[in-house]
């Protein structure tokens, strides 16, 4: 339903095969491709305003989202922290004397009582569990 383009990450390639097909406009990375193709795809489009819908391990590294201002995740790792840095493709130093400039609105797609439902749920809890450490190191 989204207007505007996005990053959607997937898990399994046959899942993001599967969700780009019902896209319009959408382009498909995977690991298919590589890493430098993979950069050149991602881009191309940004430059042509497509939603991108990739595998997260496929664009974990060294490829700037920071465009985009929508990520779905279709699927979601267990460790959060690969959730994390699948995120921090799109999310990016936005702040400007503190004052966020732009808003990236982050969606999970998932069926209750499924495994992705407990997935989603344990990683939320452990995400939680990080900054509470993080915080406590930190101050």
């Amino acid at each position: 339903d989204n207007k505007k383009p996005a990053v959607v990450f997937t898990w399994y390639k046959d899942t993001a095969e599967r969700v780009q097909e019902q896209v319009p406009d959408s382009i498909l990375v995977t690991g298919d491709y590589d890493p430098n193709e993979r950069t050149r795809m991602a881009h191309k489009a940004q430059k042509n305003g497509q939603t991108i819908v990739a595998t997260a391990p496929s664009m974990r590294e060294g490829i700037n989202l920071s465009q985009y201002r929508s990520v779905i995740f279709f699927e979601e790792d267990w460790p959060p922290g690969s959730n994390f840095q699948a995120l921090s493709r799109v999310v990016r130093d936005r702040n400007d004397n503190g004052i966020d400039k732009d808003v990236v609105l982050v969606d999970y797609v998932h069926a209750s009582k499924t495994i992705d439902e407990v997935i989603h749920k344990v990683a939320q809890r452990r995400t939680a569990s990080i900054k509470e450490v993080m915080k406590e190191i930190l101050m």
